[in-house]
């Protein structure tokens, strides 16, 4: 089961970490760091893991070679090391709604629900449509037992999110955190 979360996270995964902030849009991407995206395209990620290491210790400040050394090494079953490097990214790279969703999903998988809340929090702060962030946040209190701010984050997530796939998360979430069902449905949207 834990491989088929991985398998399924690795779309949102590719697509929060493709993100490279506006800032620094004219920033030149390594030709170490193309070559470890594109092995994670490939799913070759010890491979990547590798390439992307070699990155990280010739420019430890490179936030896009430790956004996708994080997306490797969550793949490969480490997602503590990967929230590590998350961090290092956020630190270097404050700011951006996908990387906080992008470590909320890492702490999620390592049973990190608390560090999840906050950092899904913290994207919903940076971008209040984040339907990645909203999704994750009521998954994380679901996870945690708390399924009266999971619902309330369904509620207010099915009010927002124009996302198909986000909304039939959230429905799905609602539905199993209790009676919240006759609330807004996924497709009800107007």
């Amino acid at each position: 089961m834990h491989v088929r979360k991985l398998n399924n996270l690795l779309p949102l995964l590719m697509a929060a970490a493709a993100v490279i902030p506006a800032a620094n849009a004219t920033e030149v991407i390594s030709p170490a760091v193309h070559q470890g995206y594109t092995l994670i395209t490939q799913r070759s990620y010890v491979q990547a893991i590798a390439v992307l290491n070699r990155a990280v210790r010739l420019n430890p400040s490179d936030a896009a070679a430790r956004r996708y050394l994080a997306v490797a090494l969550n793949q490969t079953g480490n997602s503590i090391k990967a929230a590590q490097q998350m961090e290092l990214v956020i630190r270097l790279e404050p700011g951006i709604a996908s990387d906080c969703a992008l470590i909320g999903d890492m702490y999620l998988l390592c049973g990190e629900t608390a560090r999840a809340v906050t950092r899904y929090k913290e994207g919903i702060l940076l971008s209040p449509e984040s339907a990645h962030c909203r999704c994750g946040l009521a998954a994380a209190y679901a996870a945690a037992g708390d399924c009266a701010n999971a619902r309330a984050t369904c509620i207010d997530g099915l009010k927002i999110c124009r996302d198909a796939a986000a909304r039939k998360r959230l429905a799905q979430i609602l539905g199993d955190t209790g009676p919240a069902r006759q609330t807004v449905a996924p497709d009800a949207r107007g």
